[in-house]
């Protein structure tokens, strides 16, 4: 998986909350999610606009990323809502560590594994 596949994915399945994704697709997604927002607080201040590109850019990349790391998590075998323990902080090393674990080979109860079947 590539940089602009993974942006590509991760807007066409922004709605699939049932299926796994690769950590090349997350962490290239991720690495997006970066760029964009970074970017856009720069392009805000050069504009004089403030924080109003930020929270557009980052409104519209909320959904995608949320179904890109439900899929992640579905890909070790977890459920998606795993992430909300996001919430308490601490709950952000775990999921650091599940976003960075190595696929279950083969298929489990989330489907067939993305390496084999890449789209």
């Amino acid at each position: 998986m590539n940089f602009i596949d993974s942006i590509k994915l991760g807007f066409i399945r922004c709605f699939d909350y049932k299926t796994r994704s690769s950590r090349s697709e997350f962490w290239w997604f991720e690495l997006f999610t970066i760029i964009a927002s970074v970017g856009s607080i720069f392009i805000g201040s050069l504009l004089g606009m403030g924080e109003i590109p930020s929270y557009i850019v980052d409104t519209v990349l909320l959904i995608p990323w949320i179904s890109l790391a439900t899929r992640r998590l579905h890909d070790i075998g977890l459920s998606g809502w795993w992430q909300l323990i996001a919430f308490t902080i601490i709950g952000l090393i775990p999921l650091i560590i599940w976003w960075c674990t190595k696929s279950h080979e083969g298929r489990n109860r989330f489907g067939d594994n993305p390496l084999d079947y890449p789209f």
